[in-house]
């Protein structure tokens, strides 16, 4: 589905353009993302034959805060701050392109550009993966006190993460039969439940809810670590806890991953 934010627009005087929004366009988004655009010389582009599709070396007129000083194809690029900026004296400006000068470092991929950081190639990372925040910043210079971990609030909302699968597809009309790729909803048994099976049983969704453990289950079967296992079972699940694989393998039996397909 293609939506339309934009009926119309005009330009109102030689600095202002006003849009007139469509009546479905969203109205927490509408004004950002217009808002957001860039303002380019179309009067540049007509004198050079430069093009939106086109890769130039040539540094194009632009209307910000920063103009480009030098780069270094593939490596970095660094913004000096445009003393002749027209917006400079704006209210929104207050406390924003205070730095003289802000270089950007390329690297070939994100794990890359985590070590340069480390290392001090570079001086500040924004950090938009919550398992680098929490396991990554563990390196020497945060001990001693040289790199700042902080949250910053700034009252947006975060970028989302995620995988989106198309649930039309048949692999997904049925949860027990889904790849699991990041599933978070299980058919939960605690190894208590494991206590009416007897040696050398197997244990899987088909006998859990013969035995009335389960009831018509929806979601794939994940094996949690509470209780005790005293008997050898083999065990059939698509998710184990750390634990819950211990205690199993520890009264001699076995622990079977699922893979869905």
């Amino acid at each position: 589905m293609k939506l339309v934010l934009l009926r119309r627009f005009k330009e109102s005087s030689s600095k202002k353009i006003k849009y007139f929004f469509t009546p479905d366009a969203s109205k927490r988004d509408a004004i950002p993302i217009v808002g957001g655009l860039p303002v380019m010389s179309k009067a540049w582009f007509e004198v050079t034959g430069a093009r939106l599709d086109e890769s130039r070396m040539e540094v194009a007129i632009g209307s910000g805060p920063y103009v480009m000083e030098e780069f270094e194809v593939n490596k970095r690029i660094t913004y000096k701050r445009n003393e002749n900026y027209w917006g400079l004296d704006l209210p929104l400006m207050k406390g924003r392109s205070n730095f003289d000068t802000i270089t950007v470092e390329y690297f070939a991929d994100s794990s890359a550009a985590l070590e340069g950081f480390k290392s001090g190639e570079y001086t500040m990372r924004i950090e938009n993966v919550s398992k680098n925040w929490a396991t990554a910043y563990g390196f020497p210079a945060l001990d001693e006190g040289k790199v700042i971990k902080k949250t910053l609030p700034d009252g947006g909302i975060a970028t989302g993460q995620a995988f989106v699968m198309n649930l039309r597809k048949s692999i997904f009309q049925d949860p027990l039969k889904t790849p699991l790729f990041n599933q978070k909803n299980f058919s939960i048994v605690n190894l208590s439940k494991l206590s009416d099976f007897k040696d050398s049983e197997v244990v899987n969704i088909d006998s859990l809810v013969k035995k009335k453990l389960l009831f018509k289950p929806k979601f794939p079967l994940k094996i949690l670590g509470n209780g005790e296992v005293k008997v050898k079972l083999k065990v059939q699940a698509h998710a184990f806890t750390k634990v819950a694989k211990e205690k199993i393998e520890a009264a001699g039996g076995s622990c079977e991953i699922i893979n869905n397909k």
